[in-house]
């Protein structure tokens, strides 16, 4: 399955499924519009925290990260979108669908921020 372009919101040319019915094909095209739309894109920054109105409730009002070590806060002017990248660098979760994939299956691209 190839995700739709979500420009039209028809699907993409068989030709290019097999470079768009994977994350990417999802993803860069999300980019796009994230960056035609004037989002900032944090490459090295890793979330830490939430930060939000009350301890442990309320809005969520902007994030922590850890930059190389040094932690920052942002602030949110209209929203935080949390996501994450696949579960192949934790091993037990992966192990869970294919116990083959032991330790030795390391090397997953991104690292560390994946």
């Amino acid at each position: 399955m190839s995700w739709p372009r979500p420009e039209t919101g028809k699907p993409v040319p068989s030709a290019a499924g097999p470079i768009t019915s994977h994350g990417v094909g999802l993803i860069r095209p999300l980019e796009a519009t994230a960056r035609k739309s004037g989002v900032q894109i944090l490459l090295e920054h890793k979330m830490v925290g939430l930060i939000r109105e009350n301890p442990a409730s309320g809005r969520v009002l902007g994030v922590t990260v850890d930059n190389k070590g040094t932690k920052l806060n942002i602030r949110a002017k209209k929203g935080v979108i949390i996501a994450t990248g696949g579960s192949t660098g934790n091993v037990n979760f992966r192990r869970i669908f294919d116990p083959r994939l032991t330790e030795e299956y390391h090397g997953v691209a991104g690292e560390p921020w994946s």
